[in-house]
């Protein structure tokens, strides 16, 4: 059961709210398609500053807003050195109709734990169309 919900979960599609000019994708969006009209800004948040984020193919269809930005968390919030706590994010505006992929991957995933396949990598597709609202 679980095999059969999993494997749902990743042909998943959700679109922005009518409107929407900021939609925010993480981790629970992993391996689903978002659909956006053209000015949407789109926020990646992953959780774990060990994520890097893999250049993007030239679709057209978004385009990079800045580097991506680490936020650590701070010290007393729990958090033990080397666990990577805290999060990286990548902002894209939605630029010309089309499709584009936003990659991400990671190694560790914490002290000194080596991540599964499953675990060290991100994948979300950004389906672009129609003028923004």
């Amino acid at each position: 059961m679980l095999v059969v919900l999993v494997a749902l979960a990743g042909c998943a599609t959700r679109s922005a709210a009518a409107g929407a000019r900021v939609v925010t994708v993480g981790q629970s969006d992993n391996g689903h398609t978002v659909r956006v009209s053209r000015g949407t800004t789109i926020d990646v948040v992953l959780h774990s500053t060990y994520w890097t984020f893999t250049p993007q193919a030239g679709s057209g269809a978004l385009r990079p807003d800045r580097a991506p930005s680490v936020d650590a968390s701070p010290p007393g919030s729990g958090c033990v050195a080397g666990q990577g706590c805290g999060t990286v994010t990548a902002r894209f505006t939605a630029v010309g109709d089309g499709t584009a992929r936003i990659r991400a991957t990671r190694t560790s995933c914490g002290e000194a734990l080596k991540c599964s396949p499953a675990q060290g990598a991100f994948a979300v597709t950004i389906v672009v169309g129609g003028a923004s609202s």
